[in-house]
């Protein structure tokens, strides 16, 4: 019994011999056994052999004054190859707004030398996947999303003493990182510092987002607002959605589908995603810190480009930095700027008005990919800060988008009466499909 015992704790350690002299040192075996161990070594190597041709996962994360460009090169992605997968994922994604910490990921072949996937998780229910064909090397982007359950919130309150309008609405329930959102449409109608008093009464309606019962702050939209006070009177917006999801329509409007908007320019382009921001930061692509002196948004090359306001052409032409470039003088005497066009549509001494296309959206000079680069200049020839002027497409809805306004105000009113009867409005839920198009 103890022999037996002995020799069920050896025969697994000998199954596992993988050496030249293995036959020498299991000769005292059955043959039986001997065919075992043979079958077991392999069954190793072929798992092995396997491994071998799978491919491999490196990830990498993003650190403090980095731009993206950086953790390509840990990953040691080749540079051209590299600029074509942030290109990608710039169109899909704010680069200006990566943090230190987010990881990326990227899977290349069994050897190490080829990149055949990209990934970047923005959040719990959404990741960017970018694949890179091993013949061809098209670049092929899709979305991948989970999906979400919507639910509504109505929040009733009022303007409390000694208070402002930001801490009324916190105190009222409206999450702190969207107060901005309805303090700032209202702002656009409303004289606080002299038509607001105590116990004036607002309303908002909240549209959230759930995954698995967590509520994702970062999708919450402000559907609907209203201000009612005696001095101030009565004001209500309307959020509008435009079929395209970064449309520069999309913003708040009255039941007349008048912007809610002060004095607001108009925007460059119509689909407005800024990959990057005015002022000292890090370059989402170099990551060199340096000043910027403009915002840049992405856009397909040919993508019309309109003046925001009227004024006159006081540049239209090319030089090695800026490509294809036109500046605009403006009756304020500010001049707004549109570089690395593919097009020009301006003569330098015409007038244009406010939203005249002047140009497309191209690649020149020294550019990484499409875009368009917007800055503003100051009439003592300072740059500023586009995103500190109020900018709109429109300050009027007009056919086709004013009548999908008015569809969509029923629908929001539809939302408040479940909302006031204490039930959740019964609403066509879309699909969640993935993303995806060819670069």
């Amino acid at each position: 019994m103890k022999l037996l015992k002995i020799t069920t704790l050896i025969l697994p350690i000998l199954f596992t011999l993988n050496s030249c002299d293995s036959d020498s040192r299991t000769s005292w075996l059955p043959k039986s056994k001997k065919q075992q161990i043979a079958d077991s070594t392999a069954t190793a190597d072929s798992i092995k052999a396997y491994l071998a041709t799978l491919p491999i996962e490196k990830k990498e994360s993003l650190k403090s004054g980095e731009g993206l460009m950086q953790v390509m090169k840990r990953l040691k992605i080749e540079q051209q190859l590299a600029l074509q997968v942030i290109n990608a994922l710039g169109d899909e994604v704010e680069l200006d707004k990566l943090r230190s910490g987010k990881e990326f990921k990227g899977l290349f072949t069994p050897d190490s030398s080829k990149l055949l996937e990209f990934r970047y998780r923005e959040d719990i229910i959404t990741e960017h996947v970018i694949k890179i064909d091993s013949l061809s090397d098209s670049i092929t982007y899709a979305a991948i999303t989970s999906p979400t359950e919507t639910l509504y919130r109505l929040v009733k309150g009022k303007l409390e003493k000694n208070s402002t309008l930001n801490k009324s609405l916190i105190d009222a329930g409206i999450p702190s990182s969207i107060t901005h959102v309805v303090s700032g449409t209202l702002n656009s109608k409303i004289s606080f510092k002299s038509d607001a008093r105590v116990n004036d009464e607002f309303e908002v309606i909240l549209k959230e987002e759930y995954c698995n019962d967590t509520l994702l702050p970062s999708r919450t939209q402000v559907l609907y607002t209203s201000y009612e006070g005696v001095r101030a009177g009565f004001t209500e917006a309307y959020r509008f959605a435009d079929s395209d999801a970064k449309s520069s329509f999309n913003a708040f409007y009255t039941p007349l589908g008048e912007a809610l908007v002060s004095n607001g320019l108009r925007f460059p382009l119509d689909h407005i995603h800024v990959t990057s921001s005015f002022g000292y930061r890090t370059h989402p692509v170099t990551g060199q810190f340096k000043m910027h002196n403009g915002i840049d948004y992405s856009a397909k090359t040919g993508t019309p480009v309109y003046a925001v306001a009227e004024g006159k052409v006081v540049e239209s032409g090319y030089d090695g930095t800026s490509g294809n470039k036109v500046a605009v003088r403006h009756a304020d005497g500010t001049t707004t700027y549109y570089l690395h066009l593919s097009r020009i549509f301006a003569n330098k001494g015409t007038r244009v008005a406010a939203r005249q296309k002047i140009g497309a959206v191209g690649n020149t000079g020294r550019s990484t990919g499409p875009h368009l680069h917007f800055g503003v200049r100051t009439a003592s020839g300072q740059w500023m800060n586009p995103a500190k002027k109020n900018m709109i497409a429109s300050p009027k809805l007009s056919g086709e988008r004013f009548a999908m306004l008015k569809t969509q105000i029923g629908e929001i009113q539809g939302i408040r009466v479940a909302l006031e009867a204490g039930k959740q409005p019964v609403l066509a839920q879309k699909k969640v499909e993935t993303k995806q198009k060819k670069i």
